[in-house]
């Protein structure tokens, strides 16, 4: 089971409740927050610096000693990883992201905060503190890791990463209630940014996405909420 701890709501995942439709909600609502509502700022962009603002968020600082269905340990956190939305043109302009992986004491991935930052990326908000259904090995918050991806684009795609490029971790701002309804379907993942996917920039000028089972994907193929 994947628990969603969010800052308006908890959500647990049952049938008819999917967690990446709870995660996607979650994002909007960051998206159109009034910037002087829960957003801390950050001293600098180094992981202790982010660790730091997000330990001052109301989630951080609760009581965790109760019966609740939530992470009780935030004690071993990973570094802060950067997650970037998806921004292909005519697509909707959502938050980026910095992700903390937070670990059990045997060192594996159990769960993760979720901290919004502002267009300047000098501030968090943290929207949610999620459970993993299953822990994810230390250091690795995508299914697929960083040198698989780039093998499975040139592999499927025939493409070679562009010279001085990184691969970057990245979400898909879905429409949530078009994907809950079926109007629209992608099964790669990455539908919230705790459970992000890898964009390869390729050296044929175009980004590539790998998503959770390995699958190669064309940037236009995926389908990202586009601007009213």
């Amino acid at each position: 089971m994947c628990s969603v701890f969010v800052t308006a709501h908890f959500a647990c995942a049952r049938p008819g409740n999917d967690p990446a439709i709870s995660n996607a909600a979650a994002t909007r609502i960051a998206a159109t927050a009034n910037t002087g509502s829960g957003w801390i700022q950050l001293a600098s962009d180094t992981p202790g610096a982010v660790i730091a603002a997000a330990r001052k968020t109301t989630l951080f600082t609760m009581d965790r000693s109760g019966n609740g269905d939530y992470l009780k340990d935030l004690s071993h956190l990973e570094n802060p990883v950067l997650v970037l939305a998806l921004h292909p043109a005519g697509s909707i302009v959502m938050p980026d992201y910095y992700i903390i992986p937070i670990d059990d004491k045997s060192g594996v991935i159990v769960g993760a905060a979720e901290l919004a930052l502002n267009p300047t990326h000098t501030a968090i908000q943290l929207t949610s503190i999620i459970t993993y259904s299953s822990p994810r090995p230390h250091g690795q918050m995508a299914h697929v890791g960083m040198s698989a991806a780039q093998a499975d684009v040139a592999g499927q795609q025939h493409v070679a990463m562009k010279s001085g490029a990184q691969p970057q971790l990245v979400y898909v701002p879905i429409d949530a209630g078009a994907l809950e309804t079926g109007q629209v379907t992608w099964t790669g993942g990455g539908l919230y940014p705790a459970d992000p996917i890898w964009m390869i920039p390729g050296a044929d000028g175009q980004d590539h996405i790998v998503g959770t089972a390995g699958h190669a994907y064309s940037m236009s193929s995926v389908p990202v909420m586009k601007q009213p």
